[in-house]
């Protein structure tokens, strides 16, 4: 039973901005805007997070290209490019081909040089070979347009530490411009290309061919390269599914479904042919971190605990202005979205909630966490996260990796995390990725996978609760622009919002008095809100406009769904695999 509302409580004055909430995230701001006659109201809610996006924005840009300035000196003194920077057909830093252009006669030899230089120390296609020549070998290809090949030596170490490898090979020049190309794909920053170019004059009085197919070629090139394309193939492949889905889904649980499915598609565009998003001067995904995985071979964007591990290997004192520009970036993304990435576009997340799905239509029994669980997964959630940044600060001033002759202690959050080997397997099993890279996964990383995969049928969202991103986020779940309200006036305590949550937050349920409960541990999925029975009583807002509303009518329709559905047998033997009480799935 609920206890009554004292007199005090059924007498407190109604929220100023509808049934959804109140408070001082619910106050309105009037901007008087020129030609107008009355001011524009807007949520101050939308007035703080744009003004916070515009600061760090502003902020993240400022020091961008302060830093791709000054790194721009530095790469000329190594004979390269600034540490990340791409061009169409040159990462020198890393691959090179000398000379970059001749001229030469039909039928004349020419000799080329071929180098290349190891940019990723732990690359998984050359630590299991001991950084041999092997490790060269495989995934690097080399290629001739219009060129004969005469002769080439085997590759060959230039230095002591294995770190840069040369080949020679000697080509003869056609009555055509030919080109040789050099081009590895690079498990975390795509494919690295460089070439050489010989320009054959075309013979005097001969008419010169028309090369429509070659043209039509370099121009798919400038196209894919395109960052604006690439922006647009990304917005498309989200926002179309999306909103087809907001109009004919039954319910939060299809559109959420849609939106993770969406969001992987776009997330893994460059599978398409098209390259991420990159930015001059910087590594290539530092301005759209904490978006995927960067295990997933041909992705847009990269981890945030990826790159600070990252950046921290290498030394804080060189890579600092890397470091400010990620979290800055960081905290943009974050500051937009809060923790709805992890509800509605986070892959791993997807993968999780279609684990749950199974383990709902094999009939298995779901495990419901204890608070003192939950309270010692938080605590291995920040020890995992702290421990694996010591552990990258500690191999930026080589006091670990020293004395190692493997690459597996390199980012050492991504070795316990699920993600890593459950990419790599899955896509060198589909044929995206080559074998080795999946067969040089360490065996703690292994572990971890079998134990993710267990738990993901035994317990919802299990990867969640320890997160390391979430570390990050946490701190600024107050100030995102997705957020949860409730108006406690309306509440009856009846826990469906705790029953359906897939990572047991007790806080919505609980809380009588504040109107925002947005807390760090929700991911902003909203199916509370789908299955609150009150009119009212919970609602989604974006930048504080009210986007999703409880309803005791849609609970009634979805009551009736489910019962059909179990009456067809859609959801298998009586719904006895989930006693535990609440909405199967999440």
């Amino acid at each position: 039973m609920v206890a009554p509302r004292t007199s005090r409580e059924r007498g407190r004055a109604p929220v100023k901005n509808g049934r959804g909430g109140g408070g001082s995230a619910d106050r309105t701001v009037r901007l008087p805007l020129p030609g107008r006659k009355a001011p524009l109201v807007v949520p101050r809610k939308a007035v703080t997070t744009a003004v916070a996006l515009i600061v760090l924005l502003v902020s993240a840009a400022a020091v961008h290209w302060w830093v791709a300035s000054t790194q721009a000196q530095e790469a000329e003194d190594v004979g390269g490019l600034p540490i990340g920077e791409r061009t169409d057909w040159s990462l020198s830093y890393c691959l090179k081909v000398e000379p970059n252009r001749v001229e030469a006669l039909p039928g004349q030899n020419v000799t080329f040089v071929l180098q290349w230089r190891a940019f990723h120390y732990d690359c998984p296609y050359w630590l299991p070979y001991d950084r041999s020549v092997e490790g060269v070998i495989v995934n690097t290809n080399i290629t001739y347009e219009h060129l004969l090949l005469l002769d080439e030596t085997p590759w060959e170490a230039v230095d002591e530490l294995h770190e840069t490898f040369r080949k020679e090979v000697t080509v003869q020049a056609t009555s055509r411009d030919g080109v040789v190309k050099l081009l590895r794909d690079c498990p975390w920053y795509f494919d690295q290309r460089t070439r050489g170019v010989v320009d054959v004059p075309d013979p005097p009085g001969g008419e010169v061919e028309e090369r429509q197919e070659g043209r039509l070629s370099a121009a798919w090139d400038r196209v894919r390269h395109s960052p604006t394309a690439t922006l647009m193939v990304v917005v498309g492949l989200v926002v179309v599914p999306v909103a087809v889905a907001r109009r004919f889904a039954t319910s939060v649980k299809q559109l959420r479904a849609t939106s993770q499915l969406a969001f992987f598609a776009g997330i893994n565009a460059g599978a398409l042919g098209f390259w991420a998003i990159r930015t001059e001067g910087l590594p290539l995904t530092a301005a759209f971190p904490s978006t995927s995985c960067n295990y997933l071979d041909y992705n847009v964007g990269a981890c945030v605990v990826y790159q600070l591990e990252h950046f921290l290997s290498v030394g804080i004192l060189d890579t600092w202005g890397f470091v400010i520009v990620l979290v800055l970036s960081f905290l943009a993304l974050y500051v937009a979205v809060g923790r709805a990435w992890c509800g509605w576009c986070c892959p791993i997340g997807a993968f999780q909630d279609a684990m749950d799905e199974l383990r709902s239509r094999l009939g298995v029994r779901r495990h419901r966490l204890t608070a003192y669980q939950r309270q010692w997964l938080l605590v291995v959630r920040y020890s995992v996260f702290l421990a694996g940044i010591l552990l990258s600060v500690l191999i930026g001033v080589t006091l670990i990796t020293y004395y190692l002759e493997r690459g597996d202690i390199y980012r050492p959050i991504c070795q316990v995390c699920p993600a890593y080997p459950l990419f790599t397997i899955s896509q060198a099993g589909l044929g995206i990725s080559p074998v080795v890279g999946a067969q040089n996964i360490p065996w703690l990383s292994l572990g971890v996978l079998a134990a993710f995969l267990f738990a993901s049928i035994k317990v919802r969202r299990p990867f969640c609760r320890v997160c390391p991103v979430s570390v990050v986020m946490m701190p600024f779940a107050k100030v995102a622009g997705v957020s949860l309200h409730k108006d406690p006036k309306k509440c009856t305590r009846c826990s469906m919002c705790h029953r359906v949550c897939p990572v047991d937050v007790t806080e919505v349920w609980k809380e009588m008095e504040a109107t925002d409960v947005t807390v760090p541990e929700c991911i902003l999925c909203m199916r509370c809100v789908e299955v609150c029975p009150e009119d009212g009583c919970l609602t989604g807002r974006v930048l504080g406009f009210n986007v999703l509303e409880s309803s005791y009518s849609k609970f009634i329709n979805q009551h009736h769904r489910r019962v059909r559905m179990r009456v067809l047998g859609r959801r298998g033997a009586t719904g006895g695999g989930d006693r535990s009480g609440g909405e199967g799935g999440g």
